[in-house]
């Protein structure tokens, strides 16, 4: 198993037009009502396409129309290069014009989240958070709590993904905390997870992108952050 890429896209780097989809995300694109909902999943796919083409080392501009991502049973994403599935994992999450797109060889456990910092009200503290996270939030500066409340909860986000279970997971039964030690040198501080199932084995990484946090959970070590590739891009035999 390899460390995951990670890779931010924002809405002005979408292209017109939607050739660059496949058939089952065009036809997803058009039961989508909302045009904000319409362009995050452009955006999320986006950032996938680009993505599963740094993995295989394809330029993304000539190969995303190769590459599909598709929801399985479960709900989660799928990837396809020329119909046929890939042994990839493949996380996607968006917030107010960004969309991040984790990718990691093999079918280990992945997830990530991204959200923009704000603060949040005491009810969600009590509705979501665990007392130990309440405590995080509530103790820290007053400077700092739309951040370390925004942390709680994006990491929650991307452990119930990696656990395969989205909102279908009841968010308190997932507690997370940072950990203490320094920022890593491609800028990822850690979080421990307590969780049900295989949570136990997870491992999770977060940091700040602009006024995002962004955060990956998954069975692998430390994600590496990239922009998009410059290769060619040969068809699957």
């Amino acid at each position: 198993m390899t460390a995951p890429l990670v890779l931010l896209t924002a809405a002005r780097e979408l292209p017109p037009g939607d050739d660059w989809l496949g058939p089952a995300e065009q036809a997803i694109l058009r039961g989508l009502r909302w045009p904000e909902r319409r362009r995050d999943f452009r955006l999320g796919r986006l950032a996938a396409k680009r993505a599963l083409a740094l993995v295989a080392g394809c330029d993304g501009a000539l190969a995303r129309g190769r590459f599909e991502v598709r929801p399985a049973e479960s709900g989660a994403p799928q990837a396809f290069r020329d119909e046929a599935p890939l042994a990839v994992a493949v996380a996607l999450s968006h917030s107010h014009g960004w969309a991040a797109a984790a990718v990691q060889r093999g079918s280990g456990p992945l997830g990530c989240d991204l959200e923009r910092i704000e603060a949040r009200s005491p009810a969600f503290l009590d509705e979501y958070l665990a007392s130990n996270e309440r405590e995080f939030v509530e103790k820290g500066p007053e400077s700092e709590r739309p951040l370390r409340v925004t942390l709680m909860w994006s990491a929650k986000e991307a452990v119930m993904k990696a656990l395969g279970e989205g909102l279908r997971l009841a968010p308190a039964s997932v507690e997370v905390a940072p950990a203490t030690g320094p920022v890593s040198e491609a800028g990822w501080r850690r979080f421990s997870v307590s969780a049900p199932d295989t949570a136990g084995a997870l491992k999770g990484f977060w940091r700040t992108v602009r006024e995002l946090v962004l955060t990956v959970a998954g069975g692998s070590d430390e994600p590496q952050l990239a922009g998009n590739s410059t290769h060619n891009c040969r068809r699957s035999e």
